[in-house]
């Protein structure tokens, strides 16, 4: 089950007996009943806005009830999920076996959520990675670097879910720390969209084809360079991939989460009055993942109603709600 941030900031409230939480604590209570029996994770996008957080207490029982209720299980990153797909889709188009690399749905963690290994490494002075050798001579053996290993990555999550205090904000802004970098980065890409709401509104005839040119975009911008290098492993280039548009549109909608991205924008590019900000990339990207893989997303209205334009759930399989309030009838269908 996937929580946008303002539900986890909701529940927080309820958690904290905030004066505004009352009115959650019974999906609280809902999401403490089924713990073990429902994954909870997090994604990419929620330590990104965290960053945004410059409050140091209420980010601290933020991340305590994230703590509780996921345990830092997390999604894998879109790029890893992407690739898998596309490999599936290759195998599909050109009926050969499928090449998948080495990624899961499911990772722990702060680094597996970016879609880094995690776990402890180890080196030598010369930069060699003598990790398994350590592994075996750690004092108490391998269960006990094992458990070395959890609590290391245990304490790096929480801190930086947590985030600095703020007393060491200056230090680490003079060591390169910047919590701007994925805001900025969300906020070139909503310039892309605004530009592409721009020509489609530049031109009548371009407004039954929205859907082509988001999966253009999605094809050059989003898989660009995995597609380039997938066909170069097959000796392909893109012309004997994408013979024809109805192959092209065929291709991306074989794409669970290229077709959930592709349909959400394009909902989105329908209504001329969209505003494209940062947010809405944010958004997009976790939805993209969680909308097919999750049994229930607990998202905003205006998502929402994208997700259900374009009938997502109904393809996918997800049940979306705008609310935390639908949250413990929609539990109590799984079990």
């Amino acid at each position: 089950m996937y929580l946008d941030m303002n539900h986890w900031i909701y529940l927080a409230q309820a958690a904290t007996g905030h004066a505004d939480g009352g009115r959650y604590q019974a999906a609280l209570e809902a999401l403490r009943h089924v713990a073990g029996r429902v994954v909870i994770p997090l994604a990419s996008v929620h330590y990104m806005e965290m960053d945004g957080n410059r409050n140091a207490a209420r980010r601290a029982d933020l991340a305590r009830l994230m703590e509780e209720l996921s345990g830092f299980v997390c999604l894998a990153p879109r790029s890893d999920i992407l690739r898998v797909e596309l490999e599936t889709v290759l195998a599909w188009r050109f009926g050969t076996p499928p090449r998948f690399p080495d990624a899961g749905l499911l990772g722990w963690g702060v680094l597996q959520a970016f879609g880094r290994r995690g776990g402890l490494t180890v080196h030598s002075k010369d930069g060699g990675d003598i990790t398994a050798r350590a592994r075996e001579e750690w004092p108490g053996g391998p269960s006990a670097f094992e458990a070395f290993s959890h609590a290391a990555g245990l304490l790096a999550t929480r801190t930086v879910l947590r985030g600095p205090t703020e007393d060491a904000v200056a230090e680490l802004r003079s060591l390169g720390w910047d919590p701007t970098v994925a805001r900025r980065i969300a906020e070139e890409r909503a310039q892309s969209e605004r530009e592409l709401a721009r020509q489609l509104l530049a031109d009548p005839r371009y407004r039954d084809r929205v859907r082509d040119f988001v999966s253009a975009e999605f094809l050059a911008a989003e898989l660009g360079g995995a597609l380039g290098e997938a066909l170069k492993e097959r000796g392909l280039g893109l012309a004997e991939l994408l013979e024809d548009v109805d192959t092209a549109r065929r291709f991306t909608d074989r794409m669970p989460s290229g077709d959930a991205w592709i349909s959400l924008l394009s909902a989105a590019h329908r209504n001329p009055q969209t505003r494209w900000r940062p947010n809405d990339i944010f958004d997009f990207d976790a939805l993209s993942v969680a909308i097919p893989y999750c049994d229930i997303v607990v998202t905003d209205r205006h998502a929402c109603r994208l997700a259900n334009a374009a009938r997502l759930p109904d393809r996918l399989g997800a049940k979306v709600i705008p609310t935390l309030e639908e949250l413990a009838p929609a539990l109590d269908e799984l079990f």
